[in-house]
């Protein structure tokens, strides 16, 4: 989970310097604020990765897991009207 955490991280600084949150100099001061697609889509893998070894360990079947919490939301989402 500690190593999840530091993803989600690492993520949302890669995420927020690409959308512009950060001064746009910040980059060249400092590289871990230099934020491309490449670097996100490594960071996202990073993550998959980590919640992939979560399931794994608790033994849950991901995709079942996907599917019920999506069919959860419909739920939701119909009872108003959605």
């Amino acid at each position: 989970m500690i190593e999840l955490s530091k993803q989600v991280g690492d993520l949302s600084k890669l995420v927020m310097s690409y959308e512009g949150y950060y001064p746009k100099d910040r980059g060249k001061q400092d590289k871990q604020y230099l934020a491309t697609k490449g670097k996100i889509a490594d960071e996202l893998a990073d993550l998959l990765f980590m919640i992939i070894r979560i399931a794994d360990y608790y033994d849950i079947d991901l995709e079942k897991a996907h599917v019920g919490a999506r069919k959860g939301e419909n739920k939701y989402l119909k009872s108003y009207g959605v």
